[in-house]
C-alpha cells in the first residue's frame, strides 16, 4: 500500500520497494539516505520500515547527530540493539510456546522454560 504521506516521492518509494522485493528473494541491501537538512530523510526512512514491516521483513533504524557528542559508530550501535531486541523478543515468544500446558514429563516444556529465564537474564544485562 502506497503511503500518501510521501507526497512526490514515487521514484525513491520505488526504488525502495525494489530494495525491499531484492532482500525478499535472498538478495539484501543496504539503504543510505542523505541530503540536507530538511528534505525528508527522516520520513523517507519512517516509510522505508513502514513497507518493510507491511512484508513481514525484520528491519532497523539509527540516525547520525552531527557534530561532536554521539558516541563512535552511534547509527550502527541504534541498528544493533534494536535488531538484538526484536530477536530476543522473537526468542522469548517462540520459547514461551514452548511453555504451553503441558504433561509434567515434557522435556520439551522443562527446556523451553528453563530457557525462557536464561534469555530474560540476558536481556536484562544487556540492558
Amino acid at each position: 500500500m502506497r503511503s500518501k504521506v510521501a507526497v512526490g516521492r514515487d521514484q525513491e518509494i520505488d526504488a525502495l520497494c525494489d530494495s525491499l522485493d531484492d532482500a525478499l528473494a535472498g538478495r539484501p541491501r543496504i539503504v543510505l539516505c542523505h541530503g540536507e537538512p530538511g528534505i525528508g530523510k527522516t520520513r523517507m526512512g519512517e516509510e522505508l520500515l513502514r513497507l518493510a514491516d507491511e512484508r513481514g521483513l525484520a528491519s532497523a533504524a539509527g540516525i547520525a547527530m552531527d557534530g561532536a557528542g554521539a558516541p563512535p559508530y552511534w547509527p550502527w550501535r541504534q541498528v544493533l540493539r534494536a535488531i538484538g531486541s526484536k530477536a530476543m523478543s522473537a526468542a522469548r515468544r517462540l520459547l514461551a510456546s514452548w511453555c504451553a500446558p503441558a504433561a509434567p514429563s515434557s522435556t520439551r516444556s522443562a527446556h523451553g522454560c528453563a530457557l525462557t529465564a536464561a534469555s530474560a537474564t540476558a536481556s536484562r544485562g544487556a540492558s
